[in-house]
């Protein structure tokens, strides 16, 4: 559905006249998001995830590579000013606060996508709009009021809403519920679930919460500085990763033991800048598995020996290296909501209210 090869994306970072700075958000970054899968992007702040979706949705040109969709390739973002291209790739941003429009009514809200995109004529726009509040559990009499009035889980269903009115064939997730807490944040987990399922909609999720992105995704890409070091089905990648970044990753969840305590071990080290990346492997600095090679050759993102559905760039990645078990089985806090249908979800604080 969705293919990015030897992406490159560069932004200004000043310096003189006579020689200017440039950080790099994307290095010659390929990535392949197969149609109706449910593929998550994960990754320390500033490693480029944000700037990917931002592209993929069509906002941002690249500097070089291709970007293919659905088989076609999109020369550059002239081609997304095509309203019914447009209509096919859609986005809900990470803060629900800012996302929506503070003068128009949440009815408003969902109909100006559909008249956008030619729905229909007035009738078909109503009862869209319907439909839309019934998906995300919204009684039809909040369609009246503004954001303001609404908490940051609930204007999240509305941004949800609005991302699906028109029925798109993509769907970017940039961190949408990072600003959420742990019990809101299961609930827009689950309707997420429920909405790929009902439309089979391709769902591109971008998150650094790696226990959560563990349980809900098909597969899954690990960004480091602009690049993909690590991809390939979830229970692979998580249950036997082949990049040491991956596995620092993992091994940094926290966790909570029977008696109470918590595990985890922080992340070792700065993220080097993005205006002076390391030559050859970029993650050789704060790796304790690096050797001489790692100095001087480059890694490929190349298969796995014992699997080609699991890809690392990594000079060791056929030298399996299990994660150690923890002597209590761990507990993620929170993460049990994720598994939880929405039909079986309590009625909200909103329909209590208006009932």
């Amino acid at each position: 559905m969705l293919e990015l090869k030897g992406a490159v994306k560069r932004y200004s970072g000043g310096g003189s006249i006579f020689k200017k700075r440039w950080l790099t958000a994307l290095d010659h970054l390929s990535l392949t998001v197969r149609r109706g899968e449910f593929f998550s992007l994960v990754g320390e702040s500033g490693c480029g995830k944000s700037t990917l979706a931002r592209i993929v949705a069509g906002l941002e040109n690249l500097d070089d590579g291709e970007l293919h969709f659905d088989g076609r390739r999109v020369p550059d973002i002239s081609i997304f000013k095509d309203r019914q291209m447009r209509r096919r790739v859609q986005m809900i941003f990470q803060d629900p606060y800012s996302s929506l429009n503070p003068r128009m009514r949440v009815g408003d809200i969902l109909r100006e996508p559909l008249r956008s995109f030619g729905w229909g004529d007035a009738p078909a726009i109503e009862k869209r709009v319907v439909e839309l509040a019934e998906i995300i559990r919204f009684p039809l009499s909040t369609l009246e009021r503004y954001p303001h009035q609404f908490s940051g889980g609930q204007r999240q269903r509305i941004a949800i809403a609005r991302a699906i009115a028109a029925t798109p064939e993509v769907l970017i997730c940039d961190e949408p519920v990072s600003a959420l807490d742990v019990s809101i944040k299961g609930q827009i987990i689950n309707l997420l679930i429920d909405i790929q399922e009902q439309l089979g909609v391709t769902i591109l999720f971008i998150s650094h919460d790696l226990s959560l992105v563990s349980k809900i995704s098909d597969r899954v890409g690990v960004m480091y500085l602009g690049r993909i070091v690590e991809i390939g089905d979830a229970a692979s990648v998580f249950s036997d990763p082949r990049h040491p970044y991956t596995r620092v990753l993992l091994d940094a969840i926290p966790t909570v033991n029977r008696d109470g305590r918590r595990q985890g071990a922080p992340l070792a080290g700065e993220v080097p800048s993005p205006f002076a990346i390391p030559t050859a492997c970029r993650f050789r600095d704060r790796c304790s598995l690096a050797f001489d090679k790692c100095a001087i050759e480059e890694p490929g993102l190349d298969a796995v020996a014992s699997t080609r559905a699991h890809y690392a760039a990594c000079h060791l990645r056929d030298r399996a290296q299990p994660r150690k078990a923890a002597a209590d089985p761990p507990r993620i806090p929170g993460v049990e909501i994720f598994y939880t249908n929405t039909s079986e979800h309590q009625p909200s604080n909103l329909a209590k209210e208006t009932a």
